[in-house]
């Protein structure tokens, strides 16, 4: 059996897969994010491993649960978190989570110092920006200099979680892809921004993909009930995870998570990836393969917004709200009867990044209600999905069928409009958690259960269900689409407040 974490933005998930694929246990520990000053977004690195370690405890306490068992621990986390410790393996300040944006002037001198050409064509990373974890590192090295001497290890948060488990500290480059730091043509820690940041002889080895770490230490081991022969398999962010526990482990296949953001993951060969591209490109799990990843900040959290804010739900009464919504969304016809919305909340990150844009609903009338505006929500975010997709193919990477995952993967209607508006099948994978199997399967190849990723995967996912393009709908949905980029292009141009 294997045993998983997932570190999230608010949330740790810890479960327990059998060597089918099957989730036997699964907990969740949610907590609080700091936020003691405007664009600050803190944790207390003690937070995630407390979440992580009570979970294991929790599972392992399941009266049908054999820990002599447990062959391994695999896991992911979010990206971009960083976290500095000192000799002793001890924090020395808060995280500073992958949302805080205290570094804009750290990212604006880093951005003046390397050649944005150079930047991207050596680290896959379109631009620079606050959120990468150079330019967290660099705020820190300026504000609190005496820290950033004395810090030993700076570290992400999975690799935080494995140095708890093990002693040992590690990074692999598909982890850490997004920190400015790794050349990921060659796979090694970048020197030009090692030297502007002095941070040599701090960072984590790096070791190879699915990397076997060790056993777990001793007094671990025996705090939390697991058998001393367990090992740590390292692992990767929860994006690329979740590609592997969708089975987007080669060319052609792609994945969507409408989560808080819409995340969109492509499979291509190294070979295939060019610069030129203006998209990301990071470093998959799999030898030879790159992962393209673009990504929008604001899509299921638009709904979430909807569902509490104009709707009244409570944040305690979210699951239930959002499958009443679906409901009252599925009463609508196609193109929500001329209601259009562009959901930049939080600003706007494709295809042009433009941090001040607002969230417009266009074309409301006294015959639209909430029904409509739950629909139109719902369509904002295949508009988006769509956009992503012929980006991509324009660029000469084939799109087959999109892979769907998330807590909106459970809303069979949305899923249908996401095939309609996009014009490609729509998979559901059965296991709602696929970051955690991604993990679970990287474990499976690690130990040798299955020979490779590829077999793994296609032992261990389960599609739950295809749904096709609607002709009727896509017909309706192209000259929605139309009116959509018309709309957000024109508002933008004309600055309505959007982007100024």
């Amino acid at each position: 059996m294997y045993l998983t974490f997932d570190v999230g933005t608010s949330s740790v998930k810890t479960a327990l897969f059998d060597h089918n694929g099957i989730m036997l246990r699964k907990v969740v520990r949610e907590y609080p994010l700091s936020t003691p000053s405007v664009g600050w977004c803190e944790v207390h690195p003690d937070v995630y491993w407390n979440a992580v370690r009570e979970g294991f405890t929790e599972i392992l306490r399941s009266a049908d649960i054999d820990s002599a068992q447990i062959q391994s621990i695999s896991g992911c986390s979010q990206g971009e978190t960083t976290i500095f410790l000192d000799q002793q393996g001890q924090p020395m300040c808060p995280a500073i989570v992958w949302l805080d944006t205290r570094s804009n002037a750290e990212s604006d001198f880093l951005a003046r110092e390397i050649d944005p050409n150079i930047f991207y064509a050596t680290t896959g990373i379109v631009e620079m920006r606050p959120v990468w974890s150079c330019s967290k590192m660099l705020w820190l090295k300026r504000n609190h200099p005496q820290v950033f001497t004395r810090a030993r290890h700076v570290l992400l948060v999975e690799d935080f979680i494995i140095f708890r488990l093990t002693g040992r500290s590690v990074a692999v480059p598909s982890l850490w892809a997004t920190t400015g730091l790794v050349d990921v043509n060659s796979g090694t820690w970048w020197p030009e921004m090692l030297g502007l940041l002095g941070i040599e002889g701090k960072l984590p080895e790096l070791v190879p993909e699915l990397s076997v770490v060790g056993a777990v230490l001793p007094q671990v081991a025996n705090g939390i009930g697991l058998p001393l022969a367990c090992v740590v398999i390292k692992g990767s962010m929860d994006q690329t995870m979740g590609a592997v526990g969708a089975l987007n482990v080669a060319p052609g296949i792609t994945t969507e998570i409408t989560g808080s953001a819409l995340v969109l993951a492509v499979s291509a060969c190294s070979k295939d990836v060019q610069t030129g591209l203006g998209l990301p490109f990071l470093p998959h799990v799999v030898s030879g393969t790159r992962i393209i990843m673009p990504f929008i900040k604001t899509a299921g959290i638009a709904y979430k917004w909807f569902a509490t804010k104009l709707c009244g739900y409570e944040e305690t009464e979210l699951d239930w709200a959002y499958e009443d919504l679906n409901r009252l969304a599925a009463t609508v016809p196609p193109a929500s009867e001329g209601l259009i919305v562009l959901p930049f909340f939080t600003g706007v990150d494709f295809p042009d990044p433009i941090p001040g844009a607002t969230g417009v609903f266009h074309g409301l009338t006294l015959g639209h209600g909430r029904p409509h505006m739950a629909r139109a929500i719902q369509e904002s975010i295949a508009y988006l999905l769509r956009d992503i997709v012929e980006t991509i193919e324009a660029a000469g990477i084939p799109v087959d069928d999109i892979h769907s995952m998330g807590g909106a993967a459970r809303s069979a209607e949305w899923l249908q409009i996401k095939a309609s508006v996009t014009g490609k099948p729509i998979i559901r994978m059965t296991e709602e958690e696929s970051s955690s199997l991604g993990a679970a399967i990287c474990a499976a190849t690690a130990l040798g259960d299955h020979s490779d990723i590829a077999s793994a995967g296609k032992a261990m996912v389960r599609d739950g269900g295809r749904f096709e393009p609607i002709q009727n709908d896509k017909a309706l949905y192209e000259k929605a689409f139309c009116k959509f980029k018309s709309l957000r292009s024109n508002l933008f141009e004309a600055g309505n407040q959007i982007g100024d």
